[in-house]
């Protein structure tokens, strides 16, 4: 059955949930009890707010809130078998949302669902870890000033569909066995990216309008980065000296300890590669 939980928080700022069977009849042995968790909070000022996400199994949804909300959150969960807590630290400025299993890992069928709506309005410092999880991360029209992300076997998508409203200061990608697709870096305006990959592959698209240039600090193991540059981008590559005669990048030219883009040189906006792998794959496609 489906019971429903909600939670408003109180005028001091600190309130945790811990929800295990809050308003739900107990359920047959064996049974699913399925419960809603909801938590909001009005934004009252555009002070920075630091997010911690750390969720295993599911499906997320990571968007803008309206102007008035600082966050809110949605989640829908088997509380048999799940413990989600959701706590805002007042005084750190600080949202920790977090779902731990309650004994055996959920089946397939058995996904939660969790919903995250955050301000518009003020500077956020994101940190996100996932399990095995489907993710959309929409960070268009979202101040974000960092973003941390490392997932296991989750398949995730982040994008910046418009300009940022501020210039992303960090970001950090880890990747285990699944994928990620980061959409629209070049409307981030990342100066600095750090990324690795596993066995998984990882996708940096640099879309959207370029306003500097960028470096990538890229380390992979066994799995696949592909980077989407626009063609009149210079890319120069920079790797250890016994993978530099390895680089399969059609058109590409050896430049030194370097492998660059045709007209590198001359190129107005600018991105530089330094790539350490054991047996990984870079692909860079030009469009």
């Amino acid at each position: 059955m489906v019971g429903r939980a909600s939670a408003r928080l109180g005028r001091d700022g600190a309130t945790a949930i811990a929800l295990a069977g809050a308003l739900a009849i107990s359920a047959p042995a064996g049974a699913q009890d399925w419960q809603v968790l909801e938590a909001r909070r009005p934004a009252r000022d555009t002070l920075p707010v630091h997010v911690s996400l750390s969720y295993g199994v599911g499906t997320l949804r990571l968007e803008p809130a309206d102007s008035g909300t600082l966050y809110d959150v949605r989640l829908r969960y088997d509380a048999d078998r799940l413990v989600p807590t959701v706590d805002w630290q007042a005084g750190a400025r600080t949202l920790r949302v977090r779902t731990r299993l309650d004994g055996l890992r959920l089946p397939p069928s058995d996904r939660t669902d969790l919903t995250l709506g955050l301000t518009p309005r003020a500077p956020l410092d994101l940190d996100v870890q996932l399990g095995a999880v489907e993710a959309e991360l929409d960070l268009t029209g979202l101040r974000v000033r960092s973003l941390d992300f490392a997932s296991g076997a989750s398949r995730a998508t982040v994008r910046f569909d418009t300009a940022a409203r501020q210039p992303l200061e960090r970001l950090s990608l880890q990747v285990g066995a699944g994928t990620l697709r980061v959409v629209g870096l070049a409307q981030a305006q990342a100066r600095r990216i750090n990324a690795s990959g596993g066995v998984g592959e990882l996708v940096l698209d640099f879309s959207g309008a370029w306003t500097g240039d960028v470096e990538v600090d890229l380390a992979l193991a066994i799995g696949q980065a592909r980077l989407v540059v626009p063609p009149d981008v210079g890319v120069r590559v920079e790797a250890e000296a016994r993978w530099l005669n390895r680089l399969d990048l059609p058109g590409f030219e050896r430049d030194g300890e370097a492998w660059v883009s045709p007209g590198h040189a001359t190129a107005r906006r600018m991105m530089r590669v330094a790539l350490t792998s054991v047996l990984g794959k870079l692909v860079i496609e030009r469009r």
